[in-house]
Protein backbone atom coordinates (compact mmCIF):
# COMPACT_ATOMS: atom_id res chain seq x y z
CA UNK A 1 0.00 0.00 0.00
CA UNK A 2 1.39 3.19 -1.53
CA UNK A 3 1.03 6.20 1.20
CA UNK A 4 -1.54 9.10 0.47
CA UNK A 5 0.73 12.27 1.44
CA UNK A 6 4.75 12.42 1.81
CA UNK A 7 5.69 15.09 3.96
CA UNK A 8 9.41 16.24 3.54
CA UNK A 9 11.22 17.03 7.21
CA UNK A 10 14.66 18.95 6.26
CA UNK A 11 16.94 19.54 9.09
CA UNK A 12 20.25 20.89 10.05
CA UNK A 13 21.48 20.85 13.38
CA UNK A 14 17.83 20.91 14.31
CA UNK A 15 18.01 18.74 17.36
CA UNK A 16 16.50 21.69 19.59
CA UNK A 17 13.41 21.13 17.66
CA UNK A 18 13.44 17.69 15.94
CA UNK A 19 11.95 15.92 18.35
CA UNK A 20 8.40 18.63 18.87
CA UNK A 21 8.45 18.03 15.11
CA UNK A 22 8.72 14.09 14.56
CA UNK A 23 6.21 13.64 17.32
CA UNK A 24 3.28 15.20 15.79
CA UNK A 25 3.36 12.57 13.08
CA UNK A 26 3.61 9.51 15.23
CA UNK A 27 -0.43 8.55 15.11
CA UNK A 28 -2.07 4.94 14.53
CA UNK A 29 -4.26 6.25 12.12
CA UNK A 30 -1.32 7.51 9.89
CA UNK A 31 0.81 4.46 10.09
CA UNK A 32 1.02 2.97 6.19
CA UNK A 33 -0.62 6.09 5.00
CA UNK A 34 1.57 8.91 5.70
CA UNK A 35 5.31 9.21 4.45
CA UNK A 36 8.06 11.17 6.46
CA UNK A 37 10.98 11.71 5.05
CA UNK A 38 13.44 13.57 7.00
CA UNK A 39 16.97 14.81 5.43
CA UNK A 40 19.40 15.17 7.52
CA UNK A 41 21.42 17.94 5.62
CA UNK A 42 25.22 16.72 7.39
CA UNK A 43 23.78 18.03 10.82
CA UNK A 44 26.46 17.71 13.12
CA UNK A 45 24.55 17.53 15.88
CA UNK A 46 22.41 14.85 17.20
CA UNK A 47 19.13 15.34 14.45
CA UNK A 48 20.55 11.95 12.94
CA UNK A 49 20.11 10.13 16.07
CA UNK A 50 16.74 11.25 16.81
CA UNK A 51 15.42 10.69 13.52
CA UNK A 52 16.98 7.35 13.44
CA UNK A 53 15.15 6.85 16.78
CA UNK A 54 11.52 7.99 14.73
CA UNK A 55 12.25 5.54 12.30
CA UNK A 56 12.78 2.61 14.42
CA UNK A 57 9.84 3.51 16.33
CA UNK A 58 7.81 4.11 13.44
CA UNK A 59 8.99 1.75 10.44
CA UNK A 60 5.54 2.88 8.96
CA UNK A 61 5.56 6.82 8.67
CA UNK A 62 9.41 7.87 8.66
CA UNK A 63 12.36 7.24 6.45
CA UNK A 64 15.53 8.74 6.72
CA UNK A 65 17.51 10.46 4.15
CA UNK A 66 21.55 10.96 5.11
CA UNK A 67 22.72 13.91 2.94
CA UNK A 68 26.61 14.70 2.69
CA UNK A 69 25.07 18.84 1.47
CA UNK A 70 23.64 21.28 3.64
CA UNK A 71 21.21 22.96 0.85
CA UNK A 72 17.70 23.25 1.61
CA UNK A 73 16.73 22.71 -2.06
CA UNK A 74 18.70 20.06 -3.03
CA UNK A 75 17.27 18.37 -0.03
CA UNK A 76 13.31 19.33 -1.36
CA UNK A 77 14.59 17.80 -5.16
CA UNK A 78 16.07 14.81 -3.36
CA UNK A 79 12.72 14.17 -1.26
CA UNK A 80 10.35 14.70 -4.50
CA UNK A 81 12.45 11.71 -6.33
CA UNK A 82 12.14 9.85 -3.37
CA UNK A 83 8.68 10.58 -2.43
CA UNK A 84 5.74 7.37 -2.63
CA UNK A 85 2.90 9.38 -1.73
CA UNK A 86 0.48 10.71 -3.86
CA UNK A 87 0.72 13.75 -2.27
CA UNK A 88 3.16 16.19 -1.16
CA UNK A 89 4.05 18.68 0.93
CA UNK A 90 6.98 20.72 3.49
CA UNK A 91 7.15 21.33 6.80
CA UNK A 92 10.77 23.11 8.90
CA UNK A 93 12.27 21.05 11.52
CA UNK A 94 11.68 24.33 13.46
CA UNK A 95 7.59 24.25 12.45
CA UNK A 96 4.62 21.30 13.32
CA UNK A 97 1.67 19.97 12.47
CA UNK A 98 -1.44 19.31 14.45
CA UNK A 99 -1.91 15.25 14.47
CA UNK A 100 -5.66 14.95 14.45
CA UNK A 101 -5.96 18.15 11.68
CA UNK A 102 -3.10 15.94 9.55
CA UNK A 103 -5.41 12.82 9.63
CA UNK A 104 -8.42 14.54 9.03
CA UNK A 105 -5.94 15.82 5.49
CA UNK A 106 -5.05 12.53 4.40
CA UNK A 107 -8.36 11.23 4.82
CA UNK A 108 -9.41 13.48 2.17
CA UNK A 109 -6.44 12.95 0.07
CA UNK A 110 -7.17 9.27 -0.18
CA UNK A 111 -9.82 10.05 -2.51
CA UNK A 112 -9.01 13.33 -3.85
CA UNK A 113 -7.51 14.33 -7.06
CA UNK A 114 -7.21 17.56 -7.49
CA UNK A 115 -4.13 19.22 -8.07
CA UNK A 116 -3.51 21.77 -5.14
CA UNK A 117 -4.97 21.26 -1.96
CA UNK A 118 -4.75 24.18 0.30
CA UNK A 119 -4.90 24.27 4.04
CA UNK A 120 -5.33 26.57 7.26
CA UNK A 121 -2.58 27.14 8.82
CA UNK A 122 -1.62 28.48 12.28
CA UNK A 123 1.38 31.17 13.04
CA UNK A 124 3.15 30.66 16.55
CA UNK A 125 5.20 33.18 17.73
CA UNK A 126 8.02 31.85 19.94
CA UNK A 127 8.59 35.00 21.92
CA UNK A 128 5.13 35.90 23.04
CA UNK A 129 3.61 32.45 23.07
CA UNK A 130 0.80 33.49 21.17
CA UNK A 131 -0.82 31.71 18.06
CA UNK A 132 -2.98 33.43 15.17
CA UNK A 133 -4.94 30.91 13.11
CA UNK A 134 -5.16 31.81 9.16
CA UNK A 135 -7.92 30.40 7.15
CA UNK A 136 -9.16 30.58 4.10
CA UNK A 137 -12.68 31.60 5.00
CA UNK A 138 -11.80 34.79 6.04
CA UNK A 139 -9.43 35.44 2.64
CA UNK A 140 -13.12 35.28 1.06
CA UNK A 141 -12.68 31.62 -0.29
CA UNK A 142 -15.09 28.46 0.24
CA UNK A 143 -14.27 25.35 1.33
CA UNK A 144 -14.75 21.96 -0.30
CA UNK A 145 -15.38 23.86 -3.36
CA UNK A 146 -13.02 22.47 -6.47
CA UNK A 147 -11.77 25.92 -7.82
CA UNK A 148 -10.94 25.79 -12.16
CA UNK A 149 -10.05 28.96 -12.54
CA UNK A 150 -7.53 30.49 -9.52
CA UNK A 151 -8.96 33.71 -9.03
CA UNK A 152 -9.62 32.17 -5.52
CA UNK A 153 -5.40 31.91 -5.06
CA UNK A 154 -5.61 35.72 -5.56
CA UNK A 155 -7.73 35.96 -2.52
CA UNK A 156 -6.16 33.33 -0.75
CA UNK A 157 -2.53 34.02 -1.40
CA UNK A 158 -1.08 30.29 -0.73
CA UNK A 159 2.07 29.87 1.49
CA UNK A 160 4.26 27.16 2.04
CA UNK A 161 2.37 26.48 5.21
CA UNK A 162 -1.16 26.00 3.30
CA UNK A 163 0.03 24.55 0.30
CA UNK A 164 -0.01 20.71 -0.87
CA UNK A 165 0.72 18.92 -4.13
CA UNK A 166 0.20 16.59 -5.99
CA UNK A 167 3.32 14.04 -6.40
CA UNK A 168 2.49 14.12 -9.93
CA UNK A 169 2.20 17.54 -10.81
CA UNK A 170 5.60 18.71 -9.59
CA UNK A 171 7.32 16.22 -11.46
CA UNK A 172 5.57 16.19 -14.73
CA UNK A 173 6.53 20.17 -14.49
CA UNK A 174 10.00 19.71 -14.01
CA UNK A 175 9.82 21.45 -10.71
CA UNK A 176 12.82 21.85 -8.46
CA UNK A 177 14.39 24.52 -5.98
CA UNK A 178 17.74 26.31 -6.29
CA UNK A 179 20.51 24.95 -3.84
CA UNK A 180 22.14 27.00 -1.08
CA UNK A 181 19.49 29.56 -1.36
CA UNK A 182 17.06 30.84 1.20
CA UNK A 183 13.85 31.89 0.39
CA UNK A 184 12.84 29.30 -1.77
CA UNK A 185 9.48 28.89 -0.51
CA UNK A 186 8.77 31.33 -3.26
CA UNK A 187 8.95 29.25 -6.36
CA UNK A 188 7.68 26.44 -4.24
CA UNK A 189 4.21 28.47 -4.53
CA UNK A 190 4.09 29.81 -7.67
CA UNK A 191 6.51 27.72 -10.32
CA UNK A 192 4.02 24.94 -9.60
CA UNK A 193 0.46 26.94 -10.50
CA UNK A 194 1.81 27.61 -14.29
CA UNK A 195 -0.30 24.15 -15.23
CA UNK A 196 -2.25 23.48 -12.62
CA UNK A 197 -5.85 22.50 -13.58
CA UNK A 198 -7.58 22.66 -9.85
CA UNK A 199 -7.02 23.50 -6.45
CA UNK A 200 -9.34 22.95 -3.46
CA UNK A 201 -9.36 24.47 0.32
CA UNK A 202 -10.24 22.25 3.23
CA UNK A 203 -11.12 23.48 6.54
CA UNK A 204 -7.72 21.51 8.30
CA UNK A 205 -5.50 23.74 10.92
CA UNK A 206 -2.81 21.24 9.90
CA UNK A 207 0.33 23.54 10.38
CA UNK A 208 1.99 25.48 12.89
CA UNK A 209 4.34 27.97 11.27
CA UNK A 210 7.13 29.42 14.28
CA UNK A 211 8.30 32.70 14.16
CA UNK A 212 9.92 34.78 15.93
CA UNK A 213 12.88 32.72 15.01
CA UNK A 214 16.57 35.09 15.31
CA UNK A 215 17.55 31.49 12.87
CA UNK A 216 14.99 31.82 10.57
CA UNK A 217 16.07 33.56 7.02
CA UNK A 218 12.88 36.29 7.50
CA UNK A 219 14.64 37.39 10.61
CA UNK A 220 15.77 40.46 10.69
CA UNK A 221 19.35 40.17 10.90
CA UNK A 222 19.45 37.60 8.41
CA UNK A 223 17.16 39.35 5.61
CA UNK A 224 19.89 42.15 5.24
CA UNK A 225 22.20 39.65 5.44
CA UNK A 226 20.71 37.32 2.40
CA UNK A 227 19.51 39.62 0.19
CA UNK A 228 21.14 38.16 -2.93
CA UNK A 229 19.53 34.96 -2.37
CA UNK A 230 16.10 36.68 -2.17
CA UNK A 231 17.36 38.46 -5.66
CA UNK A 232 18.47 35.13 -7.25
CA UNK A 233 14.84 33.98 -6.47
CA UNK A 234 12.76 36.77 -7.70
CA UNK A 235 14.58 36.66 -10.98
CA UNK A 236 14.25 32.95 -11.73
CA UNK A 237 10.49 33.16 -10.78
CA UNK A 238 10.25 36.46 -13.20
CA UNK A 239 12.19 34.36 -15.87
CA UNK A 240 10.36 31.57 -15.55
CA UNK A 241 6.90 33.33 -15.67
CA UNK A 242 7.95 35.13 -19.12
CA UNK A 243 8.61 32.38 -20.16
CA UNK A 244 5.38 30.60 -19.32
CA UNK A 245 4.03 33.58 -20.97
CA UNK A 246 5.22 33.67 -24.01
CA UNK A 247 5.10 29.57 -24.46
CA UNK A 248 1.22 29.55 -23.56
CA UNK A 249 1.92 27.10 -20.86
CA UNK A 250 -0.61 28.83 -18.59
CA UNK A 251 -3.46 27.12 -18.95
CA UNK A 252 -6.18 28.09 -16.30
CA UNK A 253 -8.13 31.62 -15.93
CA UNK A 254 -5.98 33.94 -13.43
CA UNK A 255 -3.13 31.56 -13.13
CA UNK A 256 -1.33 34.60 -14.94
CA UNK A 257 -2.61 36.80 -12.58
CA UNK A 258 -2.12 35.20 -9.40
CA UNK A 259 1.58 34.34 -10.29
CA UNK A 260 1.86 38.31 -11.41
CA UNK A 261 0.66 39.44 -8.00
CA UNK A 262 2.71 37.20 -5.90
CA UNK A 263 6.13 38.06 -7.95
CA UNK A 264 5.24 41.88 -7.65
CA UNK A 265 4.58 41.85 -3.97
CA UNK A 266 8.00 39.77 -3.56
CA UNK A 267 9.55 42.39 -5.76
CA UNK A 268 7.94 45.20 -3.86
CA UNK A 269 8.95 43.53 -0.71
CA UNK A 270 12.59 43.18 -1.51
CA UNK A 271 12.70 47.06 -1.91
CA UNK A 272 11.53 46.66 1.80
CA UNK A 273 14.63 44.61 2.33
CA UNK A 274 17.08 46.66 1.06
CA UNK A 275 16.20 50.06 2.37
CA UNK A 276 15.53 48.72 5.65
CA UNK A 277 16.94 46.12 6.66
CA UNK A 278 20.63 46.62 5.06
CA UNK A 279 22.43 47.71 7.94
CA UNK A 280 24.44 50.17 6.00
CA UNK A 281 21.76 52.51 4.65
CA UNK A 282 24.00 53.85 2.04
CA UNK A 283 24.85 50.57 0.98
CA UNK A 284 21.20 49.44 1.01
CA UNK A 285 19.89 52.46 -1.20
CA UNK A 286 22.68 51.66 -3.84
CA UNK A 287 21.40 48.30 -3.82
CA UNK A 288 18.16 49.07 -4.15
CA UNK A 289 19.26 51.04 -7.11
CA UNK A 290 20.35 48.30 -8.75
CA UNK A 291 17.77 46.18 -8.20
CA UNK A 292 15.27 48.18 -9.85
CA UNK A 293 17.57 48.99 -12.86
CA UNK A 294 17.84 45.04 -13.01
CA UNK A 295 14.22 44.87 -13.00
CA UNK A 296 13.55 47.05 -15.52
CA UNK A 297 16.15 45.26 -17.61
CA UNK A 298 13.80 42.42 -17.30
CA UNK A 299 11.04 43.84 -19.02
CA UNK A 300 9.15 43.71 -15.73
CA UNK A 301 6.47 46.37 -14.48
CA UNK A 302 7.08 47.48 -10.96
CA UNK A 303 4.42 49.06 -10.24
CA UNK A 304 5.34 49.87 -6.52
CA UNK A 305 6.48 53.68 -7.11
CA UNK A 306 4.66 55.19 -4.16
CA UNK A 307 6.26 52.28 -1.47
CA UNK A 308 9.75 52.86 -3.02
CA UNK A 309 9.18 56.62 -2.23
CA UNK A 310 8.08 55.38 1.27
CA UNK A 311 10.90 53.58 1.91
CA UNK A 312 13.70 55.85 1.00
CA UNK A 313 12.75 58.26 3.11
CA UNK A 314 12.41 55.63 5.66
CA UNK A 315 16.10 55.23 5.09
CA UNK A 316 17.24 58.14 5.22
CA UNK A 317 15.68 58.82 8.42
CA UNK A 318 17.43 56.20 9.53
CA UNK A 319 14.18 54.40 10.76
CA UNK A 320 15.32 50.74 12.11
CA UNK A 321 13.22 47.44 11.66
CA UNK A 322 11.62 47.26 13.95
CA UNK A 323 10.24 50.90 14.13
CA UNK A 324 9.27 50.23 10.25
CA UNK A 325 7.01 47.33 11.48
CA UNK A 326 4.71 49.48 13.52
CA UNK A 327 4.37 51.83 10.98
CA UNK A 328 4.34 50.30 7.71
CA UNK A 329 0.08 49.73 8.95
CA UNK A 330 -0.18 53.38 8.93
CA UNK A 331 -1.83 54.83 5.91
CA UNK A 332 0.57 56.93 3.59
CA UNK A 333 -1.29 60.19 4.81
CA UNK A 334 -0.37 59.33 8.05
CA UNK A 335 3.14 58.78 6.83
CA UNK A 336 3.86 61.76 5.30
CA UNK A 337 2.79 63.52 8.05
CA UNK A 338 5.60 61.53 10.52
CA UNK A 339 7.88 62.98 7.76
CA UNK A 340 7.03 66.53 8.28
CA UNK A 341 7.20 66.27 11.67
CA UNK A 342 11.29 64.84 10.81
CA UNK A 343 11.55 67.33 8.88
CA UNK A 344 10.66 70.28 11.64
CA UNK A 345 12.66 68.69 14.15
Amino acid sequence: MEPVLTIAVPTYNMEWCLQKNLCTYCSDILENRLEVLILNNHSTDSSGKIAKTFCQKWPGIFRLLDRNTRGYGSSINEALQAAKGKYFRIVDADDWVNTSELEKLVERLENCHIDIIQTDYAIEDMMTHRGTTITAKERGCQYEVVYNDFQAAIRLLPTLYSTTYQTELLRSTGFYMQDETFFVDEEYIVLPFFQAKEMICFPFVVYHYQVANPEQSTSPKNRGKYASHRERVLKRLIEEYQKAISQQKIIRPFVQEYCLERIRRGVADHFTTLYIYVEDRKAGRAAAKRWMKDIRSMGFDLQCHRKRMILLLCNLLKINPEDYVKLKNLSTKRLLSYKSIFSRG
